[in-house]
């Protein structure tokens, strides 16, 4: 049985781990890239599974430490962002090389990195099941309060 080590981690600034670049117009990003929007940002981010182009309001970033999973640093990245923001933004854009002050904290076991990545999936699931389900019994509430009040009466027209 392999152990977690979820005590056992270090702080890193994102530049010992990372490079990054405002995203280039016509580039193809590798999967495993995250970025980041740095233009009128409010922190959103998304993860690059899949080899893509990336809009130029966002800034990219590539895991270079093979000890680091990347969608690990995504998820961590992503926990860090909105206090880092909160006192590096100026206005509602964000200079990449503000970027060199991000520090993380990051477990050093990659066991443990894939353990944290598994379990964020399936909470992301679930939040999407329950959100699926809201979806569903809102339309079952419009369709029978539609129903309920035939067309004629809707609108105080009486």
């Amino acid at each position: 049985d392999a152990v977690m080590e979820l005590g056992r981690y270090s702080r890193k600034r994102i530049k010992e781990i990372c490079t990054w670049e405002r995203a280039q117009q016509d580039r193809i990003y590798q999967a495993g890239c995250f970025a980041i929007q740095v233009s009128a940002t409010s922190g959103q981010m998304m993860y690059i599974g899949s080899c893509q182009k990336v809009e130029s309001k966002y800034c990219v970033f590539t895991v270079t430490d093979n000890q680091y999973d990347p969608e690990y640093v995504y998820l961590m990245v992503q926990q860090a962002l909105p206090e880092f923001l909160h006192k590096n933004q100026t206005g509602i854009n964000i200079q990449t090389d503000a970027f060199e002050r991000l520090e993380l904290i990051l477990h050093d076991d990659r066991m443990t990195q894939m353990y944290v990545v598994e379990v964020m999936r399936l909470l992301d699931e679930r939040q999407e099941e329950e959100a699926k389900t809201v979806r569903v019994l809102k339309d079952f509430k419009k369709y029978h309060l539609a129903k309920m009040f035939p067309e004629g009466m809707r609108g105080g027209s009486r």
